[in-house]
């Protein structure tokens, strides 16, 4: 075969990592419904022993692979794309956010002189802390408690 020079997208196949290492496996539709990649591990912003950033993409998504040296056996993923049918949580230029398949979400807002960070369960419950209103508020079973100018508030 081939070297494959570049990068390439595949299709995550598969996260049961026979090593425990947090590699996936890929498949790669424009070669062939038959041809999968080795295991391979997922770049990540921070690795190390007992600690890092451990965030595995859902089965189905697609990833941006590059090969070691351009061989096809060494795989490494470089991230995960969205695309016409997988969408970004968001669009806003001044919002980051996390949100995981399970529906929880840490939001980070960035507009100016509205600055707030928000942390939401699937379930409703919800931490915000909010720059603009120097308050930090906890949401949850239809009540709220409220710190804000050295007063707490439960409605």
């Amino acid at each position: 075969m081939r070297k494959p020079s570049g990068v390439a997208v595949g299709i995550v196949e598969s996260l049961e990592d026979p090593t425990g290492q947090g590699k996936i496996r890929l498949s790669f539709p424009w070669m062939g419904p038959a041809m999968k990649s080795a295991w391979a591990p997922v770049s990540t912003p921070l690795a190390g022993k007992d600690r890092g950033c451990f965030m595995m993409p859902e089965v189905g998504d697609e990833a941006l692979v590059a090969f070691e040296h351009g061989d096809f056996d060494h795989p490494f993923i470089l991230g995960f794309l969205w695309n016409g049918s997988d969408l970004p949580p968001e669009n806003e230029p001044q919002m980051r956010i996390i949100r995981t398949p399970g529906g929880h979400e840490l939001r980070f807002e960035d507009k100016p002189g509205a600055k707030k960070v928000v942390v939401k369960t699937e379930g409703g419950l919800m931490l915000t802390m909010d720059d603009a209103q120097q308050s930090i508020t906890l949401t949850g079973g239809g009540r709220a408690v409220t710190m804000q100018s050295g007063q707490v508030k439960i409605t």
